[in-house]
C-alpha cells in the first residue's frame, strides 16, 4: 500500500532526496533578464515608465517580493530608478549588452 507523501526510505512527509534534481532560478532573476531584453530591444528607453508592482507581478505570476527585488538589483545596477508614489523608470542602456 502507498501512502501519499511516501518518499523511498519510507518516511511519510518527506519528501524525496533532491540531489538530482535541477536548481531553479530564482523568479526574481527572469524578471531582471526580461527587463534587460527589453531595453536591450529598444522596447524600453530611458525615461519609460515601467509597469507597476501589482502589475508586474500579474504579468510575471509572482509575489510582490519577486518584484520587489528584481527592482532593486536593476536599481543597484543603475537602470532604473524609482520615485516614491510615482513609479519607476528606465534610466539608461544595460551596461555590456
Amino acid at each position: 500500500m502507498s501512502l501519499i507523501g511516501e518518499n523511498p526510505h519510507g518516511l511519510i512527509g518527506v519528501p524525496p532526496s533532491r540531489e538530482n534534481a535541477v536548481p531553479r532560478e530564482p523568479l526574481y532573476t527572469r524578471i531582471i533578464a526580461d527587463i534587460k531584453a527589453k531595453i536591450t530591444a529598444g522596447e524600453l528607453s530611458p525615461g519609460d515608465q515601467l509597469p507597476s508592482m501589482s502589475q508586474l507581478q500579474a504579468q510575471y505570476g509572482v509575489s510582490v517580493t519577486a518584484v520587489r527585488n528584481a527592482m532593486l538589483v536593476l536599481r543597484s545596477e543603475g537602470i532604473v530608478e524609482g520615485h516614491q508614489g510615482k513609479g519607476v523608470y528606465v534610466t539608461g542602456p544595460v551596461e555590456g549588452e
